[in-house]
């Protein structure tokens, strides 16, 4: 996934089109050549490579011309090297539209109340702060590919990622009250090891909702989510997950994640 500012476009247009005029100050080439070289760089290489490479050429021309201007001495361009320039903007104008008519944009809308920034960039604010503290890299990983899945309205697979990441815990939690995970790996005996081993009741009850409800019915494949499925559920797991921390915080099992 690559981001991209509106804007910048629109920057880059202005500053390579202002080449074209006639008696171009020196001004507008070392912006033009500030625009030019920040594409190359900002940018993943993968990314418009062929109109990278004209820019880099453009770079390369006026990189001269802007150093000498800087250190105070006289310069002038002869009409060859003048066509010359113009000639690879309109190379580099050619390719950027071929380019760009291969790239796939997608905008990206709010789920409900959840942004695409907090569910691609900052999902760690989608729980309670304690809740991220305690958990672990796999089950973190699986709440970050949830989140991503919602924002890109991958529904059913958000709602995969997400149970995942209550599994995880649920695991993880097993393990620290009886030092092993039982041999028989069902969400429900799980569930149940908790139970007998004092896990607090609203944790063990909203457990048994998700896998009841949520969780057993999406491992058929006729079961698909919709929207206001996969943000339902997405959210009634983030509680079932503020709840399994916090029981196991306040008995002393929760571990802080150890980058």
């Amino acid at each position: 996934m690559v981001e991209i500012d509106f804007y910048y476009p629109y920057w880059l247009a202005t500053e390579v089109r202002s080449l074209h005029e006639p008696n171009v100050s020196y001004l507008r080439m070392a912006s033009a050549k500030a625009v030019l070289s920040d594409f190359v760089t900002r940018t993943r290489p993968e990314f418009l490579t062929r109109t990278k490479e004209k820019a880099r050429e453009i770079v390369t021309i006026l990189d001269p011309l802007v150093s000498a201007i800087q250190s105070g001495a006289s310069v002038s361009m002869t009409p060859e090297e003048w066509g010359h320039l113009l000639h690879e903007i309109e190379e580099f104008e050619r390719d950027l539209q071929k380019e760009s008519g291969r790239l796939y944009i997608t905008c990206v809308e709010n789920q409900r109340l959840l942004t695409p920034y907090v569910l691609i960039e900052k999902i760690e604010t989608a729980v309670a702060p304690k809740t991220w503290q305690y958990m672990s890299r796999m089950a973190r990983r699986e709440m970050e590919e949830s989140g991503r899945c919602l924002a890109f309205e991958r529904h059913t697979a958000s709602g995969f990622h997400i149970l995942r990441c209550v599994e995880i815990i649920v695991r993880e939690y097993v393990l620290a009250v009886t030092g092993s995970l039982p041999v028989r790996r069902d969400l429900g005996h799980y569930i149940e090891t908790l139970k007998q081993n004092g896990a607090a009741e609203e944790v063990t009850d909203i457990l048994n909702n998700v896998r009841r409800n949520d969780r057993n019915p999406l491992m058929h494949p006729e079961d698909f989510l919709r929207m206001d499925d996969a943000i339902s559920l997405f959210n009634l797991c983030l509680t079932a997950l503020d709840r399994l921390i916090g029981d196991m915080e306040k008995r002393g099992f929760a571990k802080a994640f150890v980058p």
